[in-house]
């Protein structure tokens, strides 16, 4: 009864440990730092669901969200990892589609926000929270 009893434990104490190096050391080797974004896009004045909000860091693989009905998204980077790599980003905004583009598709999102984006953002260690007011009234020209 008492081997048993032993191995029980033993089992117990090595499964915490497996999970415990699991939760410690279970990010690949060079795995950059991440850190939480969320935040909300309206679009004059109105907020949008169903936009693709894109961090594109100066180095590195960039992070998606899209927005829900309240404009709110938050990050994701790789496989299951929230959040964004730490540093300067250019944003884009652009509706989220799930085909492809017809010919000649104008996304309603002015490209200043999207392709041409003008919009940055300095992802620092801890929560960043970072609120998008897109125009579309004073919308550019290419």
């Amino acid at each position: 009864m008492a081997a048993s009893l032993a191995r029980v434990v033993y089992a117990i104490v090595i499964g915490c440990s497996c999970v415990t190096w699991l939760g410690c050391y279970g990010k690949p080797a060079g795995f950059p730092d991440l850190s939480d974004v969320e935040g909300t896009v309206t679009v004059d004045g109105q907020p949008v669901g169903n936009l693709a909000v894109t961090f594109v860091p100066d180095n590195g693989r960039p992070s998606l969200g899209i927005t829900d009905e309240e404009g709110h998204y938050e990050l994701s980077y790789f496989r299951g990892e929230t959040g964004a790599v730490l540093g300067t980003h250019k944003v884009m905004i652009s509706t989220n589609l799930d085909e492809p583009p017809p010919a000649g598709y104008r996304d309603p999102i002015p490209f200043q926000y999207n392709l041409k984006s003008t919009l940055t953002a300095e992802v620092v260690d801890g929560e960043n929270v970072f609120d998008f007011q897109l125009d579309t009234k004073s919308r550019r020209r290419r």
